[in-house]
């Protein structure tokens, strides 16, 4: 039986639902407060004197920008010298560590230190339990065309971006473009009722917002995948979003499980326009939803990542 020799808490509280089903499938586990990092967390198991060291990795960088050394800055929010401490205090090597990745795109891991044992993590609602009591209401007249809502730095540029690396990779400059899109958007079209902002509102009105929407709008942030994409497809709702190129522990298929704009927001008029002249399409995208919903349960998620060191373990 596996055993847990000492592990620590994510500092991203969305993350606490999964940790709390992941440790409790082990029944030998020791607690610790060492810190590696922000957004780091890891568990060291062992299995008949075999020991890997596992790593969480629940930052938004996907490894497209550098990291300066020793500064927790960049894509990679490690502390290297905590790690070395880590690994020798178990004896573990680096070809024992193992990495989940809640932003995970290979083609985009140019900096990221570590480039093998790497697995796909995700992203997580941070509130499954209140959004199974939400559900989809078919009661709920549907009334907003096209919904989105988030924060928005609008004067944000990349501080490390490296030189001769197209800006249009830049995550967060897309959630920029994708505000400006949507301010013209409302300001054009009168027809559309199209309810957007960058202003918090309360948990119960923003679940109330997203089951009167039509369309939810996806728009990427510090990374490219969100909490946002996930409480959607929790939520049974017809996704609209540029394509997604983040590897995730289960299948998030183009076209069939969100409506795609492709690489850009070019057309993101015509696509709204097709969706709300196809009722029938909307409500594919609602059944397909349904369909994968369960795959972002935290026991499922938990069933998947305890597979995956098991079988490090035993191989």
């Amino acid at each position: 039986m596996i055993k847990v020799l000492e592990y620590s808490l994510n500092n991203r509280s969305f993350y606490r639902e999964f940790e709390s089903v992941f440790f409790e499938m082990f029944k030998e586990k020791r607690r610790s407060n060492r810190y590696l990092g922000k957004n780091f967390s890891f568990c060291v198991v062992e299995l008949k004197e075999k020991r890997t060291l596992v790593l969480f990795d629940l930052d938004d960088g996907s490894g497209i920008t550098p990291c300066r050394p020793g500064i927790l800055d960049g894509d990679c929010k490690l502390d290297f010298d905590k790690l070395e401490r880590l690994k020798s205090d178990y004896n573990i090597t680096n070809n024992n560590i193992m990495i989940f990745k809640a932003q995970l795109n290979r083609k985009e891991c140019k900096y990221y230190p570590f480039k093998e044992n790497i697995y796909p993590l995700g992203y997580f609602s941070g509130n499954y339990k209140n959004l199974e009591k939400t559900q989809a209401n078919a009661n709920i007249e549907k009334d907003i065309d096209l919904f989105w809502m988030g924060t928005v730095n609008l004067d944000s540029t990349p501080w490390n971006w490296p030189e001769n690396q197209d800006i249009e990779m830049w995550s967060s400059g897309w959630r920029i473009k994708g505000f400006k899109a949507l301010e013209n958007l409302k300001k054009e079209r009168k027809d559309l009722n199209i309810v957007f902002g960058n202003k918090k509102v309360s948990q119960k009105d923003y679940y109330n917002l997203v089951n009167r929407s039509k369309i939810c709008l996806e728009l990427p942030g510090c990374g490219w995948f969100t909490k946002r994409f996930v409480e959607n497809i929790l939520l049974e709702k017809c996704i609209l979003s540029m394509k997604q190129k983040q590897e995730l522990p289960f299948a998030l298929i183009e076209n069939v499980h969100y409506h795609s704009l492709g690489e850009n927001l070019d057309d993101l008029e015509k696509e709204i326009d097709n969706l709300l002249q196809d009722k029938d399409l909307i409500y594919s995208y609602e059944k397909n939803a349904k369909n994968i919903k369960n795959n972002y349960k935290p026991e499922n998620l938990a069933n998947y990542v305890f597979k995956k060191i098991n079988k490090e373990m035993i191989e």
